[in-house]
């Protein structure tokens, strides 16, 4: 019996629907790992966050990109996900897209930025797990930043000394006042 579904949108060579995550055939040699421990952290983000990153598929409801949100959908039991179908690619194109999707999105975070974004996730009183980091990972991105290996202290002292600078274009000195 085919599946059913909705047509949200249609362009020249792709469609968005909405069907049942259980209706997508994974691709046989999708060669992405996704823990179970992952799928039930992706499942928990989508149910609690909703679902906003359509599964990609060809015509054959083949996955092209989404193993994981598959898994995940079907794991926080939805009846309907959106999905893109991708019209007219070559088997080459969607082997390319399968590799390359996963590839590219492999990064690694700013750890200052990332800091500054959990602390203020702190402060807004939300489930810090729906980050998709565990508690032992936040609790070490949230250490205070260590200096950089060759940073030297602030030697007050050094701040208190008097200097004299000299301006480049009228050569006038100026003395700076001791602090302190």
């Amino acid at each position: 019996m085919a599946e059913t579904y909705k047509t949200i949108k249609q362009g020249e060579n792709w469609e968005l629907i909405a069907i049942d995550p259980r209706a997508l055939k994974p691709y046989p040699q999708n060669a992405k790992i996704h823990s179970q421990a992952q799928i039930a952290k992706l499942a928990n983000i989508i149910k609690k966050l909703g679902f906003d990153v359509p599964i990609v598929c060809d015509e054959n409801l083949e996955i092209i990109k989404g193993h994981a949100r598959q898994e995940a959908a079907i794991l926080a039991e939805f009846e309907k996900i959106p999905v893109i179908i991708r019209q007219g690619l070559s088997e080459s194109d969607k082997r390319l897209l399968r590799v390359s999707d996963n590839q590219i999105a492999e990064s690694s975070y700013d750890p200052e930025m990332l800091r500054l974004e959990l602390t203020d996730l702190l402060g807004m009183d939300v489930d810090m797990l729906l980050t998709g980091f565990d508690a032992d990972e936040i609790d070490n991105l949230l250490k205070e930043v260590q200096p950089p290996d060759g940073f030297d202290e602030i030697d007050e002292n050094k701040m208190k000394q008097e200097l004299d600078i000299t301006c480049p274009k009228c050569g006038f000195v100026f003395k700076s006042k001791k602090t302190g």
